[in-house]
């Protein structure tokens, strides 16, 4: 009997009819033998509703209702699917992420896992139930309020809660098993890869990769927790993450991802002034800090490269433009990211750039670390730019 931590997102779950498909799904595995803690989304686009909704009663929501809010559409989900599983006569119960002794900090929206303790879960586990966690929430440590975990914090949850309770798998079911050389959706000829280490899954995830966020794969780092991405319908379509996976050199571009969204905004002060005055706005709209992924900056001039969500990095613009150095925000930006090796000691960034020309498109800047080459290009030619350094897998 193995015990597995899944999670499941909310395209997964966006139907009546595709909850019971899971509920299904996961009573096989409990008929044979496994004990199974499902860790649930939201359905379908339920957050991206709420939030929606949020800023049409309000043009600056305060973000401790705003968690209040987003933290229902995992409740539901969880409730419908703990109801189905108990018409399949399996007994299951659903727990929030409070409920669930899941302990973050006080940053609403964007809160961090500061300890799991989850007394019921364990007890629930040892009475043989099938158990249903909220992800993407928790309650503050301190103030014991309701958080929010930020994008992709269903993810976290199912890492964190893999650690605590000392699970045999954790594994993250997905309509696309698997990690490959790009979005398949994209991409018809990408091709999946059978594991990765972390650092490779961080900077792919990192750089806007899709199929898992960032922060769980650097938590499942931290803790060494082995991650499969597994298909919904295919266990053999499956990548896993793990520390000990050797990736080879030879093998020079191994995905290409991208951020949608970049924003370039420019400043009239140096970098700690347009820091501090960006943070001040910020607090004062009660809004997270979003994504930086560069700056630069001389005495006089700033420039912050960000990232968000579409409707957050509009509000984060709208927010900082109060700012009396603000100078102006292009928001019509995305990068375009090749995970490699030898980003730095090698000619494979004027590879890329030769690509990128062959195709009429025009990199403004490049952003490198150890293991990637991301290229700043409009957002008109980010699927010409990804669909090109493919090409060079």
């Amino acid at each position: 009997m193995a015990l597995i931590v899944q999670k499941y997102g909310g395209n997964l779950l966006s139907t009546p009819e595709k909850v019971l498909a899971v509920a299904n799904k996961i009573k096989k595995l409990i008929d044979e033998g496994d004990q199974v803690v499902a860790v649930v989304s939201a359905m379908g686009k339920t957050t991206d509703e709420l939030i929606d909704l949020a800023y049409k009663v309000s043009a600056k929501p305060i973000r401790r209702e705003l968690d209040m809010l987003l933290s229902v559409g995992e409740r539901i989900s969880m409730s419908l699917l703990s109801m189905a599983l108990n018409d399949l006569k399996v007994p299951a119960k659903s727990f929030t992420g409070s409920q669930s002794g899941i302990l973050t900090e006080s940053d609403h929206t964007q809160a961090r896992i500061y300890d799991v303790k989850p007394i019921r879960i364990e007890a629930e586990l040892a009475k043989k139930s099938m158990i249903i966690i909220a992800g993407f929430q928790g309650v503050s440590h301190m103030e014991k309020e309701i958080t929010t975990l930020g994008r992709g914090g269903t993810d976290t949850t199912a890492v964190a809660m893999s650690y605590s309770l000392k699970a045999d798998r954790c594994e993250i079911i997905k309509e696309v098993g698997g990690i490959y050389s790009a979005d398949p959706a994209q991409i018809s000829k990408a091709k999946r890869y059978e594991e990765l280490n972390y650092d490779v899954a961080l900077e792919a995830t990192y750089w806007g990769a899709k199929i898992l966020h960032f922060r769980a794969v650097e938590l499942a780092k931290k803790l060494n927790i082995p991650i499969q991405i597994k298909h919904i319908d295919d266990p053999k379509i499956t990548t896993t993450i793990r520390g000990d996976v050797k990736m080879l050199e030879s093998q020079k571009i191994i995905t290409i991802s991208s951020v949608k969204n970049i924003a370039v905004c420019e400043f009239s002060s140096d970098l700690k002034k347009t820091l501090s005055e960006v943070g001040e706005f910020l607090k004062k709209n009660t809004l997270p800090w979003p994504q930086i992924l560069a700056t630069e900056s001389t005495e006089n001039s700033t420039k912050l490269f960000i990232s968000s969500s579409d409707e957050s990095l509009k509000v984060v613009i709208g927010a900082i433009k109060e700012s009396k150095s603000y100078k102006n925000c292009d928001d019509q930006h995305s990068t375009v990211t090749a995970t490699c090796f030898g980003s730095t000691n090698t000619d494979l960034s004027l590879k890329i750039l030769e690509q990128l020309e062959k195709k009429n498109v025009h990199a403004e800047k490049i952003f490198y670390t150890p293991q990637s080459i991301s290229v700043l290009v409009k957002s008109k030619d980010r699927d010409t730019a990804i669909s090109a350094l493919h090409e060079l897998v």
